[in-house]
């Protein structure tokens, strides 16, 4: 994953875990409503928002734990 200084042309489908990975079902989330191709530098709140509503009715540590994903998905 990228932690560190991400090239602006980092696809969202290139820095996806593998499918063991924690938080995968977030990041697949964020490739549906993204894109595949899209440049992870230019994502805006909006996807991120339109992932997390899958989880509006889950319990605090489920949301978290998929907010966390992402969040590690892009910092």
């Amino acid at each position: 994953m990228c932690h560190i200084a991400c090239p602006e042309d980092v696809r969202v489908r290139r820095v996806l875990p593998r499918p063991a990975d924690p938080g995968r079902r977030a990041l697949a989330r964020l490739t549906a409503v993204a894109g595949p191709d899209y440049p992870v530098a230019a994502l805006t709140p909006e996807p991120y928002a339109a992932v997390m509503e899958r989880w509006t009715s889950a319990a605090a540590a489920t949301w978290n734990r998929h907010l966390s994903a992402l969040v590690s998905f892009t910092t």
